[in-house]
């Protein structure tokens, strides 16, 4: 039996079967958000040199993580910081996992250290010691330093809101603490990630309601083609969990990408719909539509998860998983497209048409296009030389920026100024200093002959070299709980030496104990934990660069040029963080790159047409170049909520493109000239093309309202995008086929006419030829159908 009937039968079922899958959908979207997780540390793969020098970092010192808690007023005479401290255990007590904290010290408690013996030192000197870390430049403000249990870190926001609980014990009001650190920001990143998603989706959503029912007037058939768009994209996410993968920044935005390419193509599915409807009753219409539509659809959603797949590719675990369960959404929509809408078509899709209300405005007679604009239409076709020119001017201005573009990896540029964690962190560096940590590591192996006074003096000399650097906000050592006769520069004699040796000696279960000394087979490690500014964008690379050549001169002064036995290594967080943004960056670009290229290979297999991949390829890429290319110019920096976006893009692109071609082919096929069926096939494509662009880029500007970055710049760069390529559709791409162009192409043997009589008959029905024997070759009863 046909299609047709096969809706009729199987629609009730399909629905019931859809409805079914609701719970266990709405089950997956929320394990998936509540599995957000912004480590950056767990995005490098195990083989990269920073991720095995942290991993062996945190094998020889333990995990680092920590969390600086202070308030306006917390000095270091400040008691209330002390019954802080107190406050802590007893209320984690309650916690069935326990404390998160594996270590809590204060200003006030290491002032208190230094000052009593076997350091022995002034408080000016012990002061001056922790600016920069524990004490402010002012020498009074302080904070708490808390560092985190090995494996506490998925349990952020309960340490946060531990840490809250205990300063209002202390007498301090929740809203006058103030915390920042890697753990602080990588929670607020979750948070923002998540609160965007699911405060600005029911905004997009409504928004992409209001605009659809102006495009369609139609409330049944809107709220269909939404629901086709909202229920692919909760499917997709939903799918996440049942693979144990955890949601992150990157592939969050997977879910407006299912969203994008399943309202694409239902936009398209339903406008063959209603195409049919008035040639046939409505049992029929379905089938119909769906015969007409199958081409392009399998076309755009096969090239679209092809090019998805291939960032599983990438080294970077968000990308992998981004590329991996976009192509599942994908793959799930289009099922959608086949199943599910022409199903609820069945059911409760429009019966009749009557007048269909246009763009403009004015009601066009039953059975014609959309008539988008027909002045437009004709002149670019008949103009396409002017149009080209524009466009083309407009591609190389764009390319002439690209080089210009300028990335950033700094992690405060993920959120809006309005983001809480944003002046948190800028009060604390303010009045404390900086948040991020540094880790440099001292290798002292054997061979080296030096005693533990020479290494304690080492050590100290490196610590005030590094606090030189321009970007260091302080230091923190061995050395600065070490005596002070450590640090004089005074020679002294051999029994003096023994004496101060043997004192440090007596001190290596302390240093130890408080991660500031390891060993390993036979060499000895001392840390320096360096912190930088986390709202500084430091280029990482130069900034190691500088940094051995300031070391690498104390080394030499203090041990002599020929001492061997001594060599740094330099992790942390600082370099996993830089490294990841850097890779995910570039990972990104290359994502989009082989994502158009698999695009254009496919279009090339099936159509055996170069020409036709070449201007599938130049379509794809230029709403990126002309966005990309003006933001380089303008000096816009690109982050990681800019580069996602033209993944996203490139599949709505290649929907309407697609669509595009096959109509100009049909056009072709049914005895009009290349200008001519370009003009048609304006006329056929332009009205979803543009409700494509209202329905899509319009309801997704809804995200730019949010105060994640990545949202925020997501929301904004896909309406440009959007915008961008729907002038390529409307303009670049009618101009190049009523042209030279279009005539080669048309001459071009074209598989895609088999595949087309095989979905369906595309003969006009026996009254639309008989319409446009009388009409003449351009008469709008002449269809792409």
């Amino acid at each position: 039996m046909g299609q047709q009937s096969f809706y009729q039968r199987r629609a009730v079922v399909i629905l019931v079967i859809a409805a079914g899958l609701v719970p266990l959908i709405a089950w997956g979207v929320h394990r998936a958000i509540l599995s957000n997780s912004n480590d950056v540390r767990d995005w490098l793969p195990a083989d990269y040199p920073e991720t095995r020098q942290y991993a062996w970092f945190t094998q020889h010192f333990g995990v680092q993580d920590f969390i600086v808690a202070s308030w306006p007023g917390c000095t270091l005479d400040d008691r209330r910081l002390d019954e802080f401290v107190r406050a802590l255990p007893q209320l984690a007590a309650s916690d069935s996992e326990g404390s998160p904290f594996a270590r809590v010290l204060t200003g006030r408690s290491l002032v208190e250290q230094l000052l009593a013996p076997p350091v022995g030192l002034s408080r000016k000197s012990a002061i001056a010691r922790l600016r920069g870390t524990l004490v402010g430049p002012d020498n009074q403000q302080t904070c708490a330093l808390l560092t985190l249990v090995d494996g506490k870190a998925p349990r952020l926001e309960p340490a946060i809101e531990l840490i809250r609980r205990a300063a209002e014990v202390a007498g301090v009001s929740r809203e006058e603490v103030r915390v920042g650190g890697i753990p602080v920001v990588n929670a607020a990143l979750n948070r923002e990630s998540s609160r965007s998603l699911v405060r600005l989706a029911g905004l997009s959503g409504l928004l992409g309601v209001a605009i659809a029912w102006l495009c369609f007037r139609n409330l049944r058939l809107t709220s269909l083609i939404l629901a086709v768009g909202i229920y692919s994209a909760a499917a997709s996410l939903a799918v996440v969990p049942l693979f144990g993968a955890p949601l992150n920044a990157v592939l969050i935005t997977m879910v407006p990408l299912v969203y994008v390419t399943a309202v694409s193509g239902a936009i398209h599915l339903s406008n063959y719909y209603l195409d049919a409807l008035e040639h046939t009753g409505p049992p029929a219409a379905p089938g119909r539509a769906i015969a007409h539509a199958a081409v392009p659809l399998v076309l755009a959603a096969s090239t679209t998860v092809l090019g998805l797949l291939s960032l599983g590719y990438s080294d970077l675990n968000p990308i992998q998983l981004f590329g991996v369960f976009s192509a599942v959404g994908v793959a799930l929509g289009s099922a959608a497209h086949f199943l599910l809408l022409p199903a609820a078509l069945v059911v409760w899709g429009p019966k009749k048409t009557g007048r269909r209300v246009s763009d403009m405005g004015s009601a066009a007679p039953s059975g014609s296009h959309l008539n988008l604009w027909p002045q437009l239409g004709a002149w670019i076709t008949s103009h396409p030389g002017v149009v080209l020119t524009c466009c083309c001017a407009a591609m190389c201005v764009g390319l002439a920026g690209v080089p210009r573009i300028r990335t950033s990896i700094q992690m405060m540029r993920l959120f809006s100024q309005r983001a809480p964690v944003i002046p948190m962190t800028r009060w604390l560096e303010e009045r404390l200093g900086a948040t991020i940590p540094l880790e440099i590591v001292v290798h002292f192996r054997p061979e080296s002959q030096t005693t533990v006074l020479d290494r304690m003096r080492l050590v100290a000399e490196l610590q005030t070299q590094l606090l030189k650097l321009p970007a260091a906000g302080g230091c923190l050592s061995a050395a600065t709980f070490a005596p002070p006769e450590v640090r004089q520069t005074s020679r002294e004699g051999v029994v003096r030496r023994a004496v101060i040796n043997s004192k440090l000696k007596s001190r290596y279960g302390i240093l130890h104990q408080h991660g500031w000394l390891a060993q390993d087979a036979d060499e000895e490690l001392w840390r320096i934990s360096l912190r930088i500014r986390g709202l500084d964008d430091l280029d990482y690379a130069a900034f190691a660069d500088t940094l051995r050549r300031h070391v690498q001169p104390v080394v030499i002064r203090r041990l002599g040029a020929g001492r061997p036995g001594i060599n740094l290594t330099i992790t942390g967080t600082a370099p996993i963080v830089f490294k990841a943004r850097q890779s995910l960056l570039d990972g990104m670009l290359f994502g989009l790159g082989t994502d158009v290229v698999l695009i254009v290979v496919g279009v090339l297999v099936i159509t055996r047409s170069c020409l036709t991949g070449a201007v599938m390829f130049v379509l794809s890429i230029f709403p990126s170049v002309v966005v990309f290319g003006a933001m380089g110019l303008l000096g816009i920096v690109v982050d990681i909520g800019s580069v996602m976006t033209p993944c996203v893009a490139v599949g709505v692109t290649v929907d309407d493109v697609i669509h595009f071609l096959l109509c100009h082919r049909r056009g072709v096929q049914q005895g009009l000239s290349t200008a001519e069926a370009a003009l048609l096939a304006y006329r056929t494509c332009g009205r979803a093309i543009v409700q494509s662009w209202s329905i899509i880029g319009v309801g997704l500007a809804a995200f730019a309202l949010s105060s994640f970055v990545p949202t925020f710049r997501f929301g904004l760069l896909m309406l440009l995008l959007l915008t961008a390529g729907m002038v390529g559709n409307l303009l670049f791409l009618p101009a190049l086929l009523a042209g030279p162009v279009g005539r080669w192409i048309t001459k071009t043997p074209a598989p895609l006419t088999s595949l087309v009589h095989l979905v369906g008959n595309t003969e006009p029905a026996p009254a639309e030829s008989d319409q446009a024997a009388d009409q003449g070759p351009v008469s709008q009863e002449i269809s792409c159908q």
